[in-house]
């Protein structure tokens, strides 16, 4: 039986997705098909790594872009008058001298929803968008534009629509310089969106402090599930259907 038969009946602006998979699954080996399609609570949906040592990068490069398209924040937090950044900026320095060993984590630094995070609690901080003034506030909008803008025009639309409507819920902050030259973090966070940016220390490289050279940056739904979750297995553990309604289990 291919994967393509045992597909539930799903909405219809999904289907695309839902048939660049499965024609993925349905042109695997068995052996492969094994390896490949995991149950939704498997922890593969969390290993992953950027290191690229041993492999190819594609893409753009961010060294190839001009100084307009690599200002992922900048514009925002120099915008701001005085009372804005001493709300926006947490800190001053991302210098390791400078922080807390809480927030110099080897691989995470100072992001807080990375591999393994999903759904974590994090208290909102930094400035509140119902602070910005309404230019400011489409500078907000159109930074979080540049993360949701990854993904195909529909499904961008239609992110960029729950961020507009939560956008009084929306928070910025800020570590680090804002000149042209210093290491920075930023985190957008609302209830429909989390972005995370942040320079890093070499690891692979010849820095041991955060430089401009290396880059993390993170896009999640908060408790979205947005690695995957069997959430029809999570019900039936809950609740006994035996007898024909829903009982808790004890």
């Amino acid at each position: 039986m291919s994967a393509r038969t045992r597909v539930i009946d799903i909405a219809p602006r999904l289907r695309p997705i839902a048939d660049a998979a499965l024609a993925f699954l349905d042109g695997l080996s068995t052996e492969q098909r094994h390896r490949a399609h995991q149950p939704l609570e498997s922890d593969d949906w969390r290993t992953w790594i950027n290191v690229h040592m041993n492999f190819f990068r594609h893409g753009v490069m961010l060294e190839d872009l001009d100084a307009t398209d690599r200002k992922r924040g900048l514009d925002l937090i120099r915008s701001f008058d005085d009372s804005q950044r001493s709300e926006a900026i947490l800190r001053d320095s991302i210098h390791p001298d400078d922080l807390p060993a809480e927030l110099q984590h080897p691989f995470d630094g100072r992001m807080q929803a990375g591999a393994f995070n999903d759904n974590a609690v994090i208290p909102q901080a930094g400035v509140a968008a119902t602070d910005l003034s309404d230019a400011q506030r489409q500078v907000l909008l159109q930074l979080i534009g540049t993360y949701v803008g990854w993904t195909r025009d529909g499904h961008a639309q239609v992110k960029m629509s729950e961020v507009a409507r939560h956008l009084d819920d929306t928070s910025f902050s800020w570590m680090g310089a804002t000149g042209d030259d210093g290491p920075f973090c930023y985190r957008v966070q609302s209830p429909v969106v989390l972005i995370e940016f942040d320079h890093h220390p070499g690891v692979v490289f010849d820095n041991r402090v955060p430089s401009r050279n290396h880059i993390h940056t993170l896009v999640r739904t908060p408790n979205g599930g947005d690695y995957g979750a069997d959430l029809l297995r999570q019900h039936h553990d809950r609740f006994d259907h035996s007898h024909g309604d829903h009982r808790h289990r004890h």
